[in-house]
């Protein structure tokens, strides 16, 4: 039995994620050490080490099991979302976990050459369909001899940032910048922090209203007003976000409205407007939450 008084949010995290509340709180245990460890550790290659370390055990806590190839992709309503931008051109995905992402987008538009980046191989796809290929390496710090092609249209990263520490982000962004041609885009989708925390450390607080930082494996959890400012510093132009409500962004005729971001970051930068928004609640859940999602041209 679990400890409701020192974890409650654990059974709603159960409840929403089908994972039994005894070994979310296990795994939260496995999480915040880490967690602890990484954001102290100077070293590079030692933080490489604890990366590799702790996703295998907290997966096999989870019970996680590959992709079911016979069920519906959860990633189809990206690649539709992202259809103008993706069609005709070729993509580097960072993290792509099982490959479910290039997949949609080889399935349901009409790109270039897809590649998939990931820190091993056991979950790639066994046989991908012609022109995707997938490459087991660090996310962290790539070229493109690794990937076998000089340069991509587009990079795509969906939730892999906030799973790096801050020490990691300039030779994460340098690698990007060395595959990225000029004039390509840059496509980030990752939590919000402002309606956090979204990793395991929810068994502490499941109301998505920023009560509690991240303690699990989500190491930099961020904001449009701290990311926007960061990817202009590095030269980067045309930033842009899209309509920031799950269930219907992907949907025509929204799927194609593109928008500046001031105005996500003028919410985030007003305590009235940010307290209003986490006092609308569902179940005991923020509901007018929004996550990050910038599009940014290379200078």
């Amino acid at each position: 039995m679990i400890d409701e008084g020192r974890y409650p949010g654990a059974r709603e995290l159960a409840r929403e994620t089908g994972i039994a509340a005894e070994r979310l709180v296990e795994a939260f245990a496995v999480e915040q050490e880490f967690h602890a460890r990484v954001m102290a550790e100077p070293d590079p290659t030692a933080r490489r080490a604890l990366y590799e370390e702790v996703y295998p055990r907290v997966h096999a806590i989870y019970g996680q099991r590959p992709a079911d190839p016979h069920a519906p992709n959860p990633k189809d309503p990206y690649a539709r979302l992202f259809a103008r931008e993706l069609s005709g051109a070729s993509l580097l995905e960072v993290g792509c976990g099982a490959g479910a992402f290039l997949l949609s987008v080889a399935r349901l538009l009409d790109p270039g050459e897809l590649v998939g980046l990931d820190v091993s191989e056991a979950s790639f796809p066994p046989s991908p369909p012609a022109g995707v290929r997938f490459v087991a390496g660090d996310v962290i710090d790539f070229s493109a001899d690794q990937l076998g092609r000089e340069s991509f249209d587009v990079v795509y990263s969906d939730n892999v940032l906030e799973h790096l520490a801050p020490q990691d982000l300039a030779t994460h962004f340098d690698s990007i910048e060395r595959v990225l041609r000029p004039g390509g885009l840059l496509i980030l989708l990752l939590p919000n922090r402002l309606f956090g925390p979204t990793d395991v450390t929810r068994v502490l607080d499941c109301s998505y209203s920023n009560r509690v930082p991240s303690q699990g494996t989500h190491l930099t959890e961020s904001t449009y007003s701290e990311l926007v400012p960061l990817l202009r510093r590095r030269g980067y132009r045309d930033l842009k976000t899209v309509l920031p409500v799950p269930g219907i962004k992907d949907r025509l005729p929204f799927r194609h409205l593109r928008f500046d971001p001031r105005w996500l970051q003028a919410i985030e930068r007003n305590p009235l407007a940010l307290g209003l928004m986490h006092r609308v609640r569902w179940r005991g859940k923020c509901m007018a939450r929004f996550g990050v999602t910038l599009l940014a041209r290379k200078g």
